[in-house]
């Protein structure tokens, strides 16, 4: 499947982590599920470089791939971006959702959210 063969309208984007660390608590809340929806434009790419210490360069507009592990959560007004390694490749990659809305919610019902 390519990105731009699908249809995004009225979908949403869960991510379910194990835990996650609350910053400002001090400590692990588990069953945390991160809800992206209403975004304008969804932008994939892929950090391509065949050595860890060479310079790469990113691919644009990649075959959607799973994340392995998101490392960074960097987000503003305009935009999220979730950035990681894919699963498939074990390449960096980072998706930028722009024009977006997010919601945490509870997975099956385990998280704790008003320590949050």
């Amino acid at each position: 499947m390519e990105i731009d063969d699908i249809s995004t309208s009225d979908c949403k984007i869960k991510i379910i982590f194990e835990n996650l660390y609350d910053i400002r608590n001090k400590n692990y809340i588990e069953g945390v599920c991160l809800v992206i929806n209403h975004w304008g434009d969804i932008i994939c790419r892929e950090y391509i470089t065949k050595s860890p210490f060479e310079k790469g360069h990113w691919k644009q507009n990649i075959q959607i791939e799973h994340f392995e592990i998101i490392q960074e959560i960097e987000r503003d007004d305009e935009k999220i971006t979730l950035r990681g390694f894919s699963k498939e490749t074990g390449n960096w990659m980072e998706y930028i959702i722009e024009k977006y809305s997010v919601t945490i919610e509870e997975n099956n019902g385990v998280a704790n959210l008003s320590k949050m």
